[in-house]
């Protein structure tokens, strides 16, 4: 099993206002589960544009608990297609991750075959 960890946070990362402060919700790391570096990297692609998603998710999360923060960790499988076979979401916040795993269930990638693990940062500025 190879193991690929990237730890570059996003510079252009999804943010939006919420309540007088901004959020930004970055994707922080990739770990492919069971493949090589290139399908890391390509899947990476994919979520950055993906953390919109996980970006709404936190601003509905944060009506219900306005100074939460933390870690998002999704685990997806991957099909033979691109789609997401199976997906589990982690967070701080049981609406966040409910939000999460329904938009992971439509996410879509170009690696196929793969087994990933994304962490997203979760916070308020």
């Amino acid at each position: 099993m190879i193991v690929m960890l990237l730890t570059t946070v996003l510079a252009g990362s999804a943010s939006v206002q919420a309540r007088d402060r901004q959020t930004v919700t970055a994707l922080e790391s990739v770990v492919a589960l069971d493949r090589s570096a290139a399908a890391a990297a390509t899947t990476r692609t994919s979520l950055e544009a993906d953390a919109r998603g996980v970006e709404q998710c936190y601003v509905t999360a944060l009506h219900a608990s306005p100074l939460e923060a933390g870690k998002v960790y999704v685990d997806l499988t991957i099909g033979a297609r691109g789609e997401v076979d199976h997906a589990t979401v982690k967070s701080f916040d049981d609406g966040l991750t409910s939000c999460v795993q329904q938009h992971a269930a439509s996410w879509r990638f170009a690696a196929k075959s793969i087994k990933v693990r994304a962490t997203f940062d979760a916070k308020l500025e």
